[in-house]
């Protein structure tokens, strides 16, 4: 076998056995074995634990320690995932087992934790958690956890030992037509009323409609594609997400002509303001460039999500309904679209679902009023 190079440890005879060799911060680490391919084997998984930066005084890290790596180096997320993340371990998870070595993690570590956090007993939280919230606590650990198997930090991932119960079915929030209806009168003096046309009767996410760029819309073929993602994210601000190049994420949704006059009219009272404003208009850039975003504040920079709920809030006031959040004019657009056409497929790629069959689950209860209507028209073939 040829030598290892400087740096990475030794393998040598030992009695009837071998023994791997490894320095940490100066000091030698090893480990025996009774063949030397299991020597090797345990030396590379030394190494990995060093170049981990988990390897300290022959201890196992603490769950903390080691979930930080795993976020900060390995996982592979989106701006918005990593920072969820990051957020439920801060918030709920390292309060409860972070300080818990991954030699000495147990299920029952896990089950407890899941337990406060159910019964509002957790440390940080003022009343019970959902059941979604719980899962997905439960799925951060369970992945940072398969890592640290992988590279030997851990004996075993004990998260795979633990039973979460099933989430039940979410129950969508969607408005009346005639509510909708009163929503899209209430917005004929708002600056964005095509904002909320396009969430009323498009369904586009907030974060896709705040996203939209004047090179998006084609007011010719009255179409918008949808390619980006307006997101806060902590300590970084606002960001624009390129969204995954699928048949989901970049998609082109047909508009009504009406919708595609709107934007003609706010497209000329936004050239309108920006004169106006003279060189009070500054407009955005993102990574250098200058972005023409569709829906803006009167300075050309974008709507936060924080305004663009205000926006909502004072809209579904003028239109004298109760409180609801903006992601319920989504669910209103399924609605609608579902009983104008009744066709999951179309429905689910206006709405930017990868699989109608997530679409059919979501928004089962307006398909199954359209059984209803169809049974009714069904007797037009009764025997005369």
């Amino acid at each position: 076998m040829a030598r290892a190079s400087k740096g990475e440890g030794s393998i040598v005879r030992d009695g009837d056995g071998w023994r791997a060799r490894v320095t940490v911060d100066g000091k030698r680490k090893s480990v025996r074995a009774s063949t030397k391919a299991e020597a090797a084997q345990k030396r590379r998984e030394l190494l990995q634990r060093r170049d981990a930066g988990t390897l300290t005084s022959g201890s196992s890290p603490t769950f903390e320690a080691w979930s930080t790596h795993w976020l900060e180096a390995i996982a592979e997320l989106a701006p918005m995932t990593h920072q969820g993340y990051r957020w439920y371990l801060n918030h709920y998870i390292n309060p409860v087992i972070g300080s818990i070595t991954l030699e000495k993690l147990k299920p029952e570590h896990l089950e407890k934790l899941y337990n406060s956090m159910r019964d509002g007993t957790h440390q940080k939280l003022k009343k019970p958690v959902s059941p979604a919230t719980v899962r997905q606590a439960h799925s951060i650990i369970r992945r940072a956890l398969k890592i640290a198997t992988q590279r030997g930090h851990a004996g075993r991932n004990v998260a795979l030992l633990v039973s979460i119960p099933a989430v039940p079915k979410a129950q969508t929030e969607a408005l009346s037509i005639a509510d909708a209806q009163a929503i899209l009168a209430a917005s004929e003096n708002s600056p964005y009323r095509a904002r909320w046309v396009i969430a009323l009767l498009l369904g586009l996410r907030p974060g896709e409609a705040l996203g939209l760029t004047w090179d998006n819309i084609d007011l010719e073929a009255g179409e918008l594609h949808v390619r980006h993602q307006l997101q806060h994210i902590a300590g970084r601000g606002l960001i624009l997400k390129d969204a995954p190049k699928t048949d989901a994420g970049h998609r082109t949704v047909k508009m009504p002509q009406f919708l595609t006059q709107l934007l003609v009219e706010h497209r000329a009272q936004q050239l309108r303001i920006r004169a106006e404003e003279g060189d009070d208009w500054v407009g955005w850039q993102y990574n250098g460039k200058p972005i023409p975003l569709v829906f803006t504040q009167r300075n050309g920079m974008p709507i936060s999500t924080r305004l663009d709920d205000d926006h909502w809030r004072e809209l579904v006031s003028q239109a004298g309904l109760p409180h609801t959040r903006r992601y319920t004019a989504r669910h209103t657009a399924a609605t609608i679209m579902l009983d104008q056409i009744g066709d999951v497929a179309v429905v689910a790629a206006t709405l930017g679902h990868s699989d109608p069959s997530f679409t059919y689950r979501v928004y089962v209860h307006a398909l199954e009023e359209k059984k209803v209507t169809l049974a009714e028209r069904l007797n037009a073939f009764a025997p005369k």
